[in-house]
């Protein structure tokens, strides 16, 4: 009985062995499983960054070419006669002219015939306002003119072509 007891004792012994060793086995088989994913993953981003590099490396060489198109066209700009700019400004001077020529119009419109400005009330009404000396000197104008829109022109005028014969 004895010798039987020390074979059950050694068939335990073994039993937890192999337990043991099937966890062992299990645990690292786990891990195996989780490095191949890892694996797997870093590999699917190394191959992501290459195609973000490779789509980089395009874009910079497009850009160059799309740089090296601008200098040449740069280049040729300079190098072009400038009488095709000189074209240009005149008739935006001419147009410049016409704006001002309005705009002396529209502020000439606004002053009454004393050089006394006129102000719009909002009714379509225009007032005078006096000029005050801010530094602007009025255009001087004719004395004929003057004389010409005064009212006492005018009487003297009609009380002349009356009294001839």
């Amino acid at each position: 009985m004895d010798q039987w007891l020390q074979m059950q004792e050694m068939l335990e012994r073994v039993r937890d062995e192999m337990q043991d060793m099937q966890n062992t086995r299990d645990f690292w088989q786990d891990r195996a499983l989780e490095s191949d994913n890892q694996v797997q993953s870093l590999q699917s981003s190394v191959q992501e960054w290459k195609q973000k590099a490779r789509y980089s490396e395009a874009k910079v060489t497009e850009l160059e070419k799309h740089i090296s198109e601008l200098h040449l066209q740069l280049g040729r700009l300079k190098d072009e006669p400038r009488r095709e700019s000189a074209k240009i400004p005149r008739d935006t001077h001419k147009e410049k002219e016409k704006h001002v020529l309005i705009c002396r119009l529209k502020e000439n419109h606004q002053r009454d015939f004393s050089g006394n400005k006129k102000k719009d009330t909002g009714n379509g009404i225009w007032r005078k306002e006096q000029a005050r000396g801010s530094g602007s000197v009025l255009p001087k104008r004719s004395p004929l003119r003057d004389m010409q829109n005064s009212p006492l022109y005018w009487e003297d005028t009609i009380s002349v072509n009356s009294a001839m014969p």
